[in-house]
């Protein structure tokens, strides 16, 4: 990572989530923090500026552009190297002859004592909490208030989504592939499709199915409000005879208010604000229910 004149670049590779888990995420998207994906890209190099600070977390100073960099500044007495405490800076530094740099040593603890754990918990008040197997004999029951899961090495755990909405990209191609409805209050246009859900790059994609699906031969989607006027219109233009009252039961035990058509001897539709229930057992006036549904509600 070096900083240079107040701006930020990391020399590493990045990884996009859904939602920013750390600052720097928002750094990126604000150009305060530039990422190069290599030491010797193109773009680095154009911008590079010294004096610069490095940080190196791991100890080795084997891995990553630090080699590079240590073999560029090890033997510059102005430059400071600073390592963790505990390391043994002479063993890690051997591989660098004429050694110039200057090196300090401090302290990098991070983390927090498990005797602190809950009470920062029951401050933060989360909806669930990861935490390691070790913990758990330290979670007692007197902490109900958020939900906990516990790891260990080398084992999957599942995390359940706390979105309840999900958001998603259409790819081009299927959204090719949409035939819009419009409404009848015209204020909305809907369209049937079959998508595959998949996860790129921290972002839910629909794709197209592998096997194209013929939406024609699959059941009507009805959408909306059952209006009872137009249904029976619609009832009555197939030839079935009928009689609408209200249900004064339903709005006596403070129910939405319910509407009951009674179809032909055999047959009775409930429809109220929230849901629509046909009972009958004639499967050719079911049929016929169905198709009058069909012409007084909106549908894909």
């Amino acid at each position: 990572m070096l900083f240079q004149n107040g701006s930020v670049r990391i020399v590493n590779k990045s990884y996009s989530v859904v939602s920013p888990f750390f600052v720097h995420v928002e750094l990126i998207k604000e150009k305060k923090l530039h990422v190069f994906p290599l030491l010797y890209s193109s773009k680095l190099l154009l911008t590079w500026e010294e004096p610069c600070i490095v940080f190196a977390p791991h100890w080795t100073l084997r891995m990553g552009p630090v080699l590079n960099l240590l073999d560029r500044w090890h033997a510059d007495s102005r430059c400071l190297l600073i390592l963790e405490e505990g390391v043994d800076a002479e063993m890690v530094l051997l591989s660098f002859k004429k050694l110039a740099i200057r090196v300090l040593q401090c302290s990098f603890l991070s983390g927090i004592r498990s005797r602190k754990i809950f009470p920062l918990l029951h401050m933060l008040q989360p909806k669930l909490v990861l935490l390691p197997d070790d913990l758990r004999p330290l979670c007692t029951s007197g902490w109900n208030t958020f939900s906990l899961l516990f790891y260990s090495v080398n084992s999957t755990v599942r995390v359940p989504n706390q979105l309840k909405n999900l958001e998603g990209h259409l790819m081009t191609d299927l959204a090719f592939q949409l035939q819009p409805k419009r409404l009848a209050s015209k204020e909305m246009a809907i369209a049937r499709f079959c998508g595959k859900l998949i996860l790129r790059k921290g972002n839910y994609l629909l794709v197209p199915p592998t096997k194209p699906l013929n939406l024609s031969r699959t059941r009507l989607l009805l959408w909306g409000y059952v209006d009872a006027i137009r249904l029976l219109v619609a009832l009555k233009d197939k030839g079935l005879s009928c009689s609408i009252e209200r249900d004064e039961n339903a709005v006596s035990q403070g129910g939405p208010e319910c509407v009951r058509i009674k179809v032909e001897e055999n047959a009775v539709i409930e429809t109220s604000t929230n849901r629509t229930l046909i009972c009958t057992e004639d499967t050719a006036i079911a049929a016929l229910i169905q198709e009058a549904l069909c012409c007084a509600c909106d549908g894909i």
